[in-house]
């Protein structure tokens, strides 16, 4: 029995882990959560924090489903920036009276 771990490499075995280096899928990485509705969630809390008053922040609405939107959230964590932005808030201050208020309209 030859054994093939001593044997010089040759181009076809070059050409073969290129293939399987191209070809391989990559391991899964955890995609980023919304940076934008992060962002101002963090703006409301530290507004409210400095000047100790419930901030409110108005935004759009989007034209769409909003079911379609809370399943987007709720399946990969993205969607609108209102209904995003507003459950940040909610998972960070479990308070709803101290809670920055967001307006859509």
């Amino acid at each position: 029995m030859p054994d093939d771990r001593r044997r010089p490499p040759s181009t076809r075995d070059a050409a073969e882990a290129a293939f399987k280096k191209a070809t391989t899928k990559p391991a899964d990485v955890p995609l980023p959560r919304p940076a934008i509705p992060n962002a101002i969630a963090a703006l409301l809390l530290f507004i409210r924090d400095q000047t100790r008053q419930i901030p409110h922040a108005y935004f759009g609405w989007s034209e769409g489903n909003p079911i379609a939107y809370l399943l987007k959230f709720l399946a990969f964590g993205e969607g609108d920036t209102a209904p995003v932005t507003r459950e940040v808030l909610r998972q960070a201050e479990p308070d709803p009276e101290l809670r920055p208020r967001i307006h859509v309209g």
